[in-house]
């Protein structure tokens, strides 16, 4: 899936889609959590507002 800034996503939320799509192939939970973020601009926002550092600080956040 492509994501830009043109489709009115900012810069965090593009690394959040980026992150859970890589995860999507290793891992269903990623793969429906992408479809949701895209239906779901405010839960994409939320996740963007946490600044996770890397990948494994946005895994924590969400498996723990």
């Amino acid at each position: 899936m492509i994501y830009s800034v043109k489709d009115g996503y900012s810069k965090k939320e593009l690394q959040i889609l980026m992150w859970v799509h890589e995860l999507s192939y290793s891992q269903g939970f990623y793969g429906r959590l992408e479809e949701q973020l895209k239906e779901n601009r405010e839960a994409l926002k939320h996740l963007a507002k946490q600044n996770f550092k890397d990948i494994l600080d946005m895994v924590f956040y969400l498996e723990c």
